[in-house]
């Protein structure tokens, strides 16, 4: 694709057949859950929404993602549905490991934030 102006070319990344680009500012990971971290406040529900977990693997970075994330970090993540199995959601606890799809904290937090999340091994010692 040719730019205006004398010889200058832009070229632009198009994803492959069957790949959908990652949104601005969000990142998917393959993450171990490590512990599920209590609520700071009770909630009336009684769910669970709030763990750490260990990045095994960074799968992209969507543009604007200004977080740095790296195999073995641990990280607080929370998520914006249910731990427990729920509407389709089919539930995580110490030792699952996820491919999640998760925004940069916001400022003044540390939490990063699971939009989206799939099961890709259950259960303590799962490997990847």
């Amino acid at each position: 694709m040719q730019a205006a102006g004398k010889g200058a070319e832009v070229t632009e990344k198009i994803p492959a057949p069957g790949q959908n680009p990652l949104a601005p500012g969000t990142a998917q990971v393959i993450l171990e859950l490590i512990n599920v971290l209590p609520l700071a406040e009770p909630a009336s529900n009684g769910l669970c929404n709030r763990a750490e977990g260990r990045v095994r693997q960074v799968l992209g970075l969507g543009s604007s993602f200004t977080e740095t994330l790296a195999p073995g970090q641990v990280v607080e993540v929370y998520f914006t549905m249910t731990l427990n199995p729920d509407n389709g959601w089919p539930g995580a606890k110490p030792g699952t490991v996820l491919q999640a799809e998760m925004q940069a904290p916001a400022l003044n937090s540390t939490l990063f934030t699971v939009q989206h999340y799939t099961v890709a091994l259950s259960g303590a010692g799962a490997e990847v």
